[in-house]
C-alpha cells in the first residue's frame, strides 16, 4: 500500500512539474527573443512585440496539428477490428482505459516489423495509442498489456503535453535562430553596435541564440528518461 501511494505521489508531482517545465520553456523562448532584439539592434520591446506573438502562433499551430503530424510521419492507420490481432489491441486499450479511469483513446497501427508503440494527443480526451504490427504479431497477451499500460501511463501523467510544448518551443527557437543568423550574416551584424562592451554582449547574445534550442532539447531528454521510469512503475499497477 505504501509503495502504491509513493507512485501516486510521483504522478501528482509529475503533473505539477509538467506545468512548471512548460512555463520555463516559454520563458526560455522569451529570453531568446529578447536576445535577438539586442543582436539585431532593435529595442527589446519592439523585438518582443513582434517575435513573441509569432512564436506563440508557431507553438499553437504545432500544438493543434501535433497528432496529425505524428500519425502522418509514422504512416499509421486506424486499427481494423476485423483483424484478430488488431481487434485484440482495441479490446486491451479499452480495458486499460477503464482501469486507469481515462477516456478511450483512438487506436492506430503502424506497419513495421519492429516491436514498438507510442502515445500521442494533446489531452486524454484526444489521445491516440499506436502499436506496430511487429508488436501485435510477436508479443503475447500479457506482454501487449504491459506495453499498452506503459503508453496509457504517459497519457495519464500528461507526458504528451510536455513533449508537444517542448517540440513547439525548440522548433520556434531553432527557426528564429536560423533567420537571425542568416540576417546577421547577410546584413553585417546588428545596427548601431559600438564599443567593446556592446560587442561582448552581442557575441554573448549570438551564442545564447545558438545554444538555446540545444539546451531545451537536452532538458527534455533528461526529464523524459525519468518519466519513462515512472510510466513503467505506474503501468505495473
Amino acid at each position: 500500500m505504501e509503495e502504491k501511494l509513493l507512485v501516486e505521489d510521483h504522478i501528482r508531482r509529475n503533473k505539477r512539474n509538467t506545468l512548471i517545465i512548460c512555463i520555463l520553456m516559454l520563458l526560455l523562448l522569451f529570453t531568446v527573443i529578447f536576445s535577438i532584439g539586442f543582436a539585431l539592434g532593435f529595442p527589446p520591446v519592439v523585438a518582443t512585440a513582434i517575435g513573441l506573438p509569432l512564436s506563440l502562433l508557431y507553438i499553437a499551430l504545432t500544438y493543434s496539428f501535433s497528432v496529425q503530424s505524428v500519425l502522418a510521419a509514422a504512416k499509421a492507420r486506424p486499427a481494423n477490428p476485423n483483424k484478430r490481432e488488431e481487434k485484440l489491441l482495441i479490446y486491451k486499450v479499452e480495458e486499460m482505459a477503464i482501469a486507469a479511469g481515462l477516456p478511450m483513446p483512438k487506436v492506430y497501427v503502424q506497419e513495421s516489423s519492429d516491436i514498438n508503440a507510442f502515445a500521442t494527443g494533446k489531452k486524454p480526451e484526444e489521445a491516440v495509442i499506436c502499436a506496430t504490427t511487429g508488436a501485435l504479431h510477436k508479443l503475447n497477451t500479457e506482454e501487449l498489456e504491459g506495453v499498452i499500460a506503459h503508453e496509457m501511463s504517459h497519457i495519464q501523467n500528461r507526458d504528451i503535453l510536455l513533449a508537444t510544448v517542448t517540440v513547439g518551443v525548440v522548433g520556434a527557437i531553432a527557426l528564429i535562430a536560423e533567420i537571425v543568423l542568416r540576417s546577421l550574416f547577410w546584413g553585417g551584424g546588428g545596427r548601431g553596435r559600438r564599443g567593446d562592451g556592446n560587442a561582448i554582449l552581442f557575441i554573448a547574445a549570438i551564442i545564447f541564440i545558438v545554444l538555446a534550442p540545444i539546451f531545451a532539447r537536452l532538458t527534455y531528454l533528461a526529464i523524459s528518461r525519468r518519466r519513462e521510469y515512472l510510466a513503467d512503475a505506474n503501468g505495473a499497477y
